[in-house]
């Protein structure tokens, strides 16, 4: 019940967000909502309800105001950074906390670029987001220690179907198919974490190295 509740908001965000792309961006502080967007990811780290979520936001009304839409783009905040994972420990919740911040503020200045460049630079921070997500799942399966020539095949098996639903678009396939490789390879050379923490650290890392090297 409480999955199906959560697909629900963020569908109704992706809504929320669409209306949201350029609606009085020009005015407001991206930085200040860099750091709402970290309060409000620390709180879901910490297990807060949506509604709980919600009402911590009120806070910041002031922040959100200049936007035409500013209950929608609060709405669309929180059930953005419950599409994140929870974290175990604390240095790794305030690392999400940290990240989802960041983010939120570049997309904020994104938003301000009424333009092609905006469009493009938001396009392209999509797929960076999709690669470092991917980066993660390698480096999980890493820490998990499934066998290297096991992912490979995978992956290798994911190519040969695209590559056949897919044969007008075969440049960009082996592109991506050459990138998801090398994921694969430099994830198998780094060590499985001794501890947990560790474990859960090189994840994070992995997909954070992956996001910077994409958007750079």
């Amino acid at each position: 019940m409480k999955r199906l509740m959560v697909l629900g908001l963020l569908c109704l965000s992706s809504i929320a967000y669409a209306g949201l792309e350029y609606k009085s961006f020009e005015n407001i502080n991206c930085e200040k909502i860099g750091v709402i967007a970290e309060d409000i990811m620390m709180n879901w780290q910490h297990g807060a309800s949506f509604k709980e979520m919600m009402e911590n936001s009120t806070k910041y009304e002031k922040d959100f105001s200049p936007l035409v839409d500013a209950g929608s783009y609060m709405y669309a905040l929180n059930t953005e950074a419950m599409m994140k994972p929870v974290r175990t420990f604390p240095h790794s919740q305030a690392y999400e906390a940290e990240i989802f911040g960041i983010d939120s503020s570049t997309t904020c200045e994104l938003k301000k670029f009424n333009s092609y460049s905006g469009n493009y630079l938001l396009k392209k921070r999509k797929e960076c987001r999709e690669s470092a997500e991917y980066a993660s799942t390698i480096m999980s399966s890493r820490q998990e220690n499934l066998p290297l020539k096991e992912i490979l095949t995978l992956n290798q098996e994911e190519y040969e179907q695209r590559i056949f639903n897919e044969r007008y678009r075969k440049s960009e396939i082996e592109e991506t198919y050459i990138e998801t490789t090398s994921l694969i390879v430099d994830a198998y050379s780094m060590p499985v974490g001794g501890t947990e923490i560790e474990k859960e650290q090189a994840i994070i890392d992995y997909g954070a190295d992956s996001y910077l090297k994409c958007m750079n």
